[in-house]
């Protein structure tokens, strides 16, 4: 339905009623940010900014700073997508190895013996959990400064 401009109508009464009331929403979406977006490479580019429209977007600098999301993806050894995840820009994806790893599990069917990923995927943490899960690793060490781990 398309808007009308009634539709666009603002009671200037209790305006500052209204704005404290989406400042409110607002700021309680600042608070409950997940964790894994607390140590990404963006983490201080993001403190303190949320969309109006896209509060799940993060901002994110590449070239010019923008709203952003990415995908990560599990391929196997054909090169077919087996396993998907949508986050934020600012997400560290080396949080999600484990995560993706089950889904590549679950939609083959098969057990994963060996995981291949770039290095924002080596982190001590992701050795230490593809080791417990007996998965041969073939991921370089994270490059100093481009993460927090």
């Amino acid at each position: 339905m398309p808007m009308r401009s009634f539709d666009s109508m603002v009671d200037t009464h209790n305006l500052k009623e209204q704005l404290t009331a989406k400042y409110r929403v607002l700021e309680k979406r600042l608070e409950d940010e997940p964790s894994v977006r607390e140590d990404g490479p963006h983490a201080h580019t993001n403190r303190g900014l949320l969309s109006a429209t896209d509060p799940d977007a993060a901002v994110v600098k590449r070239g010019n700073s923008k709203f952003r999301y990415q995908v990560h993806r599990v391929v196997d050894e054909s090169g077919v997508i087996t396993a998907t995840e949508v986050t934020p820009g600012d997400v560290n994806e080396a949080h999600l190895l484990m995560e993706l790893t089950k889904q590549h599990e679950q939609t083959t069917g098969t057990t994963v013996r060996t995981a291949v990923a770039d290095s924002k995927y080596g982190t001590k943490e992701n050795y230490l959990a593809l080791k417990d899960a007996e998965i041969e690793a073939h991921i370089p060490p994270v490059k100093e400064g481009l993460i927090s781990v």
